[in-house]
């Protein structure tokens, strides 16, 4: 006969029963008439008989506490009960047999209802023995399955007991390595990110300038990317922090024997590891030789049995020291720059701000160097000017002129073609592939010569548009040749405006505010000059 005809035969007989009039006048506890054998607190199912028996069979076996354990959670993988249990049980490392037939009744009637979609609040021991069980596949087809049904059952149960929480992320991210799962799973639970950049930190002459840069101001307690200076100027911020640390770690290495990124971290370590530390846990694939790489810097292995950990063992935090040091760059950076808003330099160690200084120096020259006009000039093409400027003087000549001009004696079988040219076509370029002394010869004898004296027509102011308007250009001729300058505009504002209007041109200010006075900087002067006629 099946349960549900046990418990529909039950009901009728109650039912029957309570229709007596013999027992109008008593009254009753709520409680059944009739129990299912299950139901009896003396009644012992024979799945439960089974695995007392494995336990009683250990000491004679010699097993282990985990592996009785792991053949007992085997054995009644499958066993569901329906015991009405209302007691408690507490149990450091619960197993199965620590506990009374009470208790296992009662903890698998609990285990049924988990199954079924039913968590409710429990002993603790009792979710953790579930927990110990889901570990081990029990209940579990393949891995994935297992991990999947372990994590929900965490996600829930910590909402009624938080306690587990503290050991449910370390053993979910043990399951995945134990068998070896997609790594995507155990991202929520460990900060790897942070190992990546030391990693990246560590061996900085094989990452690009991007990567450092990003890994420096993700372990760094100065956020430089808020900074007004980095909006304005970001590549050139990138490239003195990245040389900078480059710079401090070749010091460090040099003269302190370990590099920058284990000064401020430490060095990466080899050390043992318990696989679901705090849990009854059998090994049960016997690992021999195998790595669970979860990046360059962070990994777990397990060699003859025994598993290891290697990572940064440090202070996760951002560090202050590094930190400092790139405010440094951007104070420094500011006042070099001239940019205004000051900020506190916190560093005043001398050996790095000098190496501050010079990274901001090397690139300040460097964008001077490539801001300056190359000339170079292909002195092949010399000759064609020269018979181009005799066209151009013969177009301008009288005949009375032409006719006082000996002409040239040209072999009859030569016959030159020259096509038109404009001397003043910007399109007509002539500077390739000559020195500059060459140059300045050539330019010499141009200027000598009979052909040149052709007159020319001088450009116009427009053709010298600086892009600065009527006010700047008049405060840069008061600048540049002492005239007389009216304006409502206050001279500050307007030394601002024109050393940003220029500053693409020539790569740094012009006008020098930082005394009491505006000053042309020397070295532009005759440039400027070119630029704004007096």
């Amino acid at each position: 006969m099946s349960n549900v005809d046990v418990k529909k035969l039950i009901e009728a007989i109650t039912a029957n029963v309570m229709q007596k009039t013999a027992f109008q006048d008593t009254v009753y506890k709520d409680e059944p008439i009739i129990r299912t054998a299950s139901q009896m607190n003396n009644y012992l199912p024979d799945e439960i008989k089974e695995m007392k028996k494995l336990a009683s069979e250990r000491l004679i076996r010699h097993d282990t506490n985990e592996y009785t354990f792991y053949r007992q959670a085997k054995l009644m993988e499958n066993y569901e009960d329906d015991y009405s249990y209302r007691g408690e049980f507490f149990s450091y490392y619960p197993t199965y047999t620590s506990m009374s037939d009470i208790h296992l009744r009662g903890y698998f009637s609990w285990r049924t209802k988990v199954r079924q979609g039913d968590i409710q609040k429990t002993s603790l021991s009792f979710a953790f023995l579930y927990m110990y069980e889901l570990i081990h596949l029990i209940g579990s087809e393949f891995p994935e399955e297992g991990f999947y049904k372990f994590r929900d059952f965490c996600n829930a149960y910590c909402k009624l007991d938080p306690k587990i929480l503290r050991y449910s992320k370390t053993w979910l991210t043990d399951f995945v390595i134990y068998y070896d799962l997609d790594k995507s799973l155990i991202e929520e639970y460990i900060d790897s990110e942070f190992d990546t950049r030391l990693s990246v930190l560590d061996d900085y002459g094989s990452h690009s300038e991007e990567e450092l840069f990003e890994a420096i101001c993700a372990v760094s307690s100065y956020n430089i990317g808020n900074s007004k200076l980095f909006q304005k100027y970001p590549e050139d911020i990138k490239t003195v922090v990245c040389e900078v640390f480059r710079q401090l770690s070749v010091y460090n290495l040099k003269n302190r024997k370990k590099s920058l990124c284990e000064k401020l971290f430490g060095s990466k370590v080899e050390i043992s590891y318990h696989m679901f530390e705090s849990a009854v846990f059998y090994d049960h694939k016997k690992h021999t030789d195998f790595t669970y790489e979860i990046n360059d810097s962070y990994k777990y292995s397990c060699r003859d049995g025994k598993w290891y950990c290697e990572k940064y063992y440090c202070n996760r935090s951002k560090n202050k020291w590094l930190g400092d040091v790139i405010k440094s760059i951007d104070s420094i950076m500011r006042q070099k720059l001239d940019f205004g808003h000051p900020i506190v330099c916190p560093c005043d160690t001398k050996w790095v701000i000098s190496i501050i200084n010079k990274a901001i120096d090397d690139i300040m020259e460097q964008k001077k160097k490539n801001a300056a006009p190359v000339i170079e000039i292909d002195v092949s093409k010399l000759e064609g000017i020269r018979k181009a400027a005799d066209i151009t003087r013969d177009k301008l000549m009288t005949e009375e002129e032409r006719g006082s001009i000996p002409e040239a004696n040209t072999p009859a079988e030569e016959n030159y073609d020259f096509e038109e040219i404009n001397l003043f076509d910007e399109d007509y370029n002539f500077f390739l592939e000559s020195s500059e002394e060459e140059y300045a010869e050539t330019v010499e004898a141009l200027r000598t010569s009979e052909v040149m004296k052709i007159p020319v027509q001088e450009a116009s102011a427009a053709e010298n548009d600086t892009s600065l308007d009527e006010n700047e250009q008049s405060f840069m001729r008061s600048l540049l040749y002492g005239e007389v300058f009216n304006s409502k505009i206050m001279p500050s504002l307007l030394a601002d405006s024109i050393n940003e209007k220029l500053y693409d041109t020539f790569g740094d200010i012009v006008i020098d505010f930082s005394g009491d006075t505006p000053e042309i900087i020397e070295d532009y002067i005759e440039e400027l000059k070119g630029m704004i006629p007096e």
